[in-house]
């Protein structure tokens, strides 16, 4: 079976210099810092840091064909646009393999029109993954309104972090709005969006199917579901009664997190693959797996 993994993370510790985690502390990016660079109670961050040659061989034992390297929610537009050019060369030579989404920081509305409005010819394939409770951001302002049309005209899928409702406390969790996203995804139909982690559940709808009564503009992915779903090991089946027959869900690992951290100290992507492909119970997986990654971004 294909597999496009539309949900994963880059950080080129050959460029962002001299160190990922000071590049980021330089830039004033302490939300990235906190995440990802060494913890204070002296426990190994999740994050790990491959070069693009173990990425790419990680996918192929994974097998996985294609990897959409979403760009990260950082604070300061400045960094945005700096890492921005940092992926595109990072991946250079892997566009078979590898596609890039644009990072932006919507509270700076100028700047995020810019980006949108070269991305495609900068060669990227959609924008986010976008965090209003770190970027500090409304998604019912009248300027996230602009950059979703600005996107819908590109035709660039924007990728929202949704944080879970649930009392689960984590290592950087922050609340996001998320009621207030699925109004901005529904105000703007020509826009696709993907809401991450499978939406925080809110898509399942209390017990509805995850599509039915919204647009078919919503998506929603299965990136760091070991990590954020741990005592529901049914969430898989669940999504995927959600999804039938309505076809919105898509594959993705949000590697290069680790996200079984007591079975391995390194990142790798094929344990996800393997569990999805065990759990994921439809008649159609292609769709979830390939297809509707494929409609998105290639």
């Amino acid at each position: 079976m294909k597999i496009i993994d539309a949900h994963t993370h880059f950080f080129p510790k050959e460029t962002m210099l001299p160190t990922p985690q000071c590049w980021a502390k330089g830039r004033g990016e302490l939300h990235w810092v906190g995440l990802c660079a060494d913890r204070p109670d002296g426990k190994r961050t999740l994050q790990g840091f491959p070069t693009v040659e173990k990425f790419v061989s990680d996918m192929d034992f994974a097998g996985v064909e294609i990897a959409v390297i979403q760009g990260w929610y950082w604070q300061k537009p400045e960094s945005c646009k700096e890492y921005n050019r940092l992926l595109k060369a990072a991946v250079r030579g892997h566009g078979d393999r590898l596609k890039i989404c644009a990072s932006i920081q919507p509270k700076d509305v100028d700047s995020s029109l810019e980006i949108i409005k070269s991305a495609r010819s900068e060669g990227f394939c959609g924008i986010g993954e976008l965090h209003d409770g770190v970027q500090g951001f409304d998604y019912l302002s009248d300027g996230f309104s602009r950059i979703a049309e600005a996107a819908a005209g590109e035709n660039l899928p924007i990728c929202l972090h949704i944080t879970g409702e649930s009392e689960r406390d984590y290592p950087g969790k922050i609340p996001t709005q998320n009621a207030a996203a699925l109004a901005a995804a529904l105000a703007h139909p020509n826009t696709k969006f993907i809401f991450a982690h499978w939406g925080g559940e809110i898509l399942f709808g209390g017990g509805k199917k995850a599509s039915a009564g919204f647009g078919e503009n919503i998506f929603f992915d299965s990136a760091a579901t070991p990590l954020l779903y741990p005592k529901n090991p049914g969430i898989w089946q669940k999504a995927a009664e959600a999804d039938s027959p309505f076809h919105a869900a898509l594959y993705g690992s949000d590697y290069p997190i680790r996200l079984y951290p007591k079975k391995g100290s390194v990142e790798e992507m094929s344990n996800i693959a393997r569990e999805a492909k065990d759990n994921f119970s439809t008649n159609n997986p292609a769709y979830f797996f390939y297809s509707n990654a494929a409609k998105l971004f290639l």
